[in-house]
């Protein structure tokens, strides 16, 4: 077998706990281990049903024809922009590169490997996608074989130009900041740029592809969702212009991943030392130190750990990014002025359930106490209590979020002319969902922590408190969302509803958490 396929069973069988369900006799981890594969069955089945619900609705407004390549143009988009934001962490600094480097392999093996990974994770995503839009099209238009083969390469191929990119926007921004000083700010702002980057390019070619005006409409999604070149070559095929198109697309897909790799292969050892080392100017400066609380000390010390940590930084205000973005896009662009008057005032109320969605998607509070790793000792020795070890990192969670989101309730209330109602549901939906994800994210992670980590981005995307609590935290508001205009109840009151569940969940959290005793294990 060849040693890139040999490291990337091992790196999966790693990130999907898969041994330790098959081989552990630790009765607790393969408990954690079904509960999170679990969640991942039930995300993805909802997600199906979200897809083709969406499907049906482009297949309704005459876009059958389209409907599989805008499934590959909007998978490929947020692959684009949740890789940028999860930045190039999984190729650089982890805890087994000098294993990694020392064993008898090829650098490009290496990468080839971690890419490889990468590119499965984002396949399966692409693949809810595009698998319920490509029954859906058949369904409401003619089943054609040669369409089903496009369809099929084109999902193997869709998260490759979308990875490259991504990892090459992300590498050259960890290169730039490896050793200055601040680098997690700078990397979390560099990457909050290039996702702002990404998304004003496609809507301003959108915009100019068609003459400069915005409606919703059937004309509109395929000029909006066409104008990624990828997309335009499967489309050709797809509408009997000839094979070569897609081939096209393959050939340029494989060149753009193999160019990648073979660059990155030359500087992939100088990166990675730059990025694990530790730079010291020897300059000392004599200071008075100030006296202060214990609580205040580990306030001050979660946000030191948080931004001198690149992964632990961009992983805890991804979805506060986007929420910032789409705050500050609502400022020059207000989607509800393309909809019938009669019913835009109850579709400003979704508003919510997306503000509740993108606080659900980042709870640092579920992997800081795991975070500590083999230095958890220390905290577990001070001469304070669980409690205020635990609150401490709340209230950072709480800061966080709650800063952001009622910032970002603010102004769309002004940019997008929210009424009273519509306002005070917003704030108070932002409230819940801030106190829910640092309380209940905080549970988690001591019902089942995690600190036998060889990468931090094990611990942050892939342990079964950081899955339980997104999860938890984004399915409710995303039902919502999505079945909200489909039921007799109004959105306000269901999300009236969810805001009380949710604040006494809190609630209940806050007493469990009074209760409870740090051990290490």
């Amino acid at each position: 077998m060849k040693n890139w396929l040999i490291l990337t069973k091992v790196h999966l069988a790693g990130i999907t706990g898969f041994n330790k369900l098959r081989y552990s006799d630790n009765k607790s981890e393969k408990r954690k281990t079904g509960l999170v594969l679990g969640l991942y069955a039930l995300f993805g089945v909802l997600m199906i049903a979200f897809v083709s619900i969406y499907a049906v609705m482009f297949a309704e407004l005459g876009l059958t024809d389209y409907i599989i390549s805008l499934s590959f143009a909007i998978s490929s988009l947020m692959t684009l922009t949740f890789t940028l934001l999860r930045g190039a962490h999984i190729l650089f600094a982890v805890k087994d590169y000098d294993m990694l480097v020392s064993l008898p392999v090829k650098k490009s093996d290496i990468l080839i490997s971690r890419l490889l990974t990468s590119y499965i994770v984002n396949f399966a995503f692409c693949a809810v996608v595009m698998i319920p839009c490509t029954v859906v099209a058949f369904a409401f238009g003619a089943f054609r074989f040669d369409r089903l083969i496009y369809t099929l390469i084109a999902l193997i191929v869709s998260p490759v130009i979308p990875l490259v990119i991504s990892n090459i926007l992300s590498t050259l921004i960890m290169a730039a900041t490896g050793r200055m000083r601040h680098k997690a700010i700078l990397q979390a702002i560099f990457s909050a740029i290039a996702v702002i980057a990404v998304m004003a390019l496609s809507f301003l070619l959108s915009y100019a592809g068609n003459g400069g005006v915005v409606n919703v409409g059937a004309e509109t999604l395929k000029k909006m969702l066409l104008v990624y070149p990828p997309a335009w070559l499967l489309q050709q095929s797809m509408s009997g212009n000839g094979f070569y198109w897609v081939i096209i697309l393959v050939a340029a897909s494989l060149a753009f991943a193999a160019a990648f790799v073979a660059v990155l292969a030359k500087f992939y050892l100088k990166i990675n030392a730059k990025l694990i080392s530790r730079n010291s100017s020897g300059k000392f400066e004599l200071k008075n130190i100030k006296a202060g609380s214990s609580f205040s000390a580990m306030y001050k010390n979660e946000f030191a750990r948080l931004i001198s940590t690149p992964t632990y930084l961009i992983n805890s205000t991804a979805g506060l990014l986007l929420l910032v973005i789409a705050s500050v896009a609502s400022l020059f662009f207000n989607p509800f002025n393309a909809f019938d008057p009669a019913t835009v005032e109850e579709l400003k109320f979704s508003v919510c359930p997306l503000m509740a969605f993108m606080i659900g998607m980042t709870i640092p509070t579920s992997y800081a106490l795991s975070l500590e790793g083999n230095r958890r000792w220390v905290i577990f020795s001070l001469p304070v209590s669980a409690f205020k070890i635990l609150m401490a990192k709340v209230l950072m969670s709480l800061t966080l979020s709650g800063t952001a989101g009622l910032i970002c309730a603010a102004v769309m209330t002004f940019s997008l002319g929210l009424s009273a109602a519509q306002s005070v549901l917003l704030f108070a939906t932002v409230i819940a969902f801030a106190l829910f994800s640092a309380l209940f994210g905080m549970l988690m992670n001591v019902k089942f922590p995690k600190y036998d980590w060889t990468s931090e981005a094990a611990v942050v995307k892939r342990s079964a408190a950081t899955n339980i609590s997104v999860i938890v935290g984004i399915i409710p508001p995303l039902l919502i969302f999505m079945l909200g205009s489909m039921i007799t109840v109004p959105i306000a009151y269901l999300m009236a509803g969810l805001d009380v569940i949710y604040i006494l969940i809190s609630g209940i959290c806050l007493f469990c958490l009074k209760n409870t005793k740090l051990c290490d294990k």
